[in-house]
């Protein structure tokens, strides 16, 4: 009886947290305008939300919990948020279930998406409050939609950019070669190939001069197959709809146009985003709050050097700090 009661214990202290789960979870679906489907987990408070959001995951296509490398930064911040009095919303992106349904994605599309989102949040909770928090081009469907007074009553960007993405790309990239060689010889060849993929250049044209490019640069390693199989994924990617549409948005009239209460955060090591990025975000519009966060990467992890490499080797999600962050910023803002 004694070992019985001992293994009982020992089981309750292993699951002691789903004992002080002071949410619920439940399985909901976006439905686009389109007609395409995203799966979605709405968390809920046992109280009545103080208000409730919805996550923007960044670029590509991701799952609900915005998972990479192991990691998962939307569930732990859906989790985190409902057991402190907030209804969180994370939605699969258009693409995880059927990636046929992300052929035509554009910026304009994960917009849509999230305005869904926003749409079934309103069905469900009607009184309460919406806001958005959205990680890197996250981050700017959250500015686009604010800017618009779409019902929104406040936005948290995670780096989210506040430069036009073809200058965003060009500063990671050189950031990454920097950080990895001292130096970045790539740089000319970088700007004609966003000049081209940002231009109006139709794709087939388009292809050609950037295919062209890239076989310049390889020299006589360009003519073997596993070369040329790699520059075509290359192009492909540099020439889809989205983006495209990526690297043609400036955020700063979006920024600019913003009247509700928006935070935005940054690590001090992102590479991916860089730091100054808030600089600009405040030069645009004195009235939003910016906060750098100390050795802090991309995901919002406490790091060491920043570099994406680092991401599945360091411990947790997200971290405290940044979870302390954006709940003291909404305690203070929702009324």
């Amino acid at each position: 009886m004694k070992r019985q009661l001992f293994f009982l214990l020992l089981a309750a202290i292993i699951n002691w947290p789903a004992f002080c789960r002071d949410f619920s979870e439940k399985e909901i679906t976006v439905r686009a305008t389109d007609g395409v489907a995203m799966g979605a987990t709405l968390t809920l408070p046992d109280n009545e939300p103080k208000a409730a959001v919805i996550l923007a995951t960044g670029s590509g296509i991701q799952n609900r919990d915005e998972e990479i490398f192991g990691k998962k930064p939307f569930r732990t911040i859906s989790e985190f948020l409902s057991a402190n009095g907030y209804a969180v919303l994370r939605m699969d992106d258009r693409g995880f279930s059927n990636p046929d349904d992300a052929k035509n994605a554009t910026l304009q599309s994960d917009v849509d998406d999230i305005i869904a989102g926003i749409q079934v949040l309103d069905s469900i909770l009607p009184e309460v409050p919406k806001g958005i928090i959205g990680h890197s081009s996250g981050g700017t469907c959250a500015v686009r939609i604010g800017a618009r007074n779409s019902g929104i009553r406040f936005i948290i960007t995670l780096a989210g950019p506040a430069w036009s993405g073809d200058s965003v790309s060009m500063s990671q990239n050189r950031a990454l070669a920097v950080s990895m060689t001292g130096r970045w010889e790539g740089e000319n060849l970088q700007r004609q190939i966003l000049s081209v993929a940002k231009s109006d250049t139709p794709d087939m044209t388009a292809r050609i001069i950037i295919t062209m490019a890239l076989n310049d640069a390889l020299g006589e390693m360009s003519k073997q197959s596993k070369a040329q199989e790699q520059i075509q994924q290359q192009v492909s990617a540099i020439l889809s709809p989205w983006f495209r549409s990526m690297l043609r948005y400036d955020p700063a009239d979006d920024i600019k146009a913003l009247k509700i209460p928006c935070l935005a955060l940054n690590g001090s090591k992102d590479i991916q985003v860089l730091p100054q990025n808030l600089i600009t975000m405040k030069e645009l519009n004195p009235d939003i709050d910016t906060q750098i966060l100390e050795n802090h990467n991309h995901l919002f992890q406490q790091c060491t050097t920043g570099m994406p490499q680092e991401y599945a080797t360091l411990p947790g999600d997200v971290s405290d700090a940044t979870l302390q962050t954006i709940l003291q910023w909404l305690e203070r803002t929702i009324r």
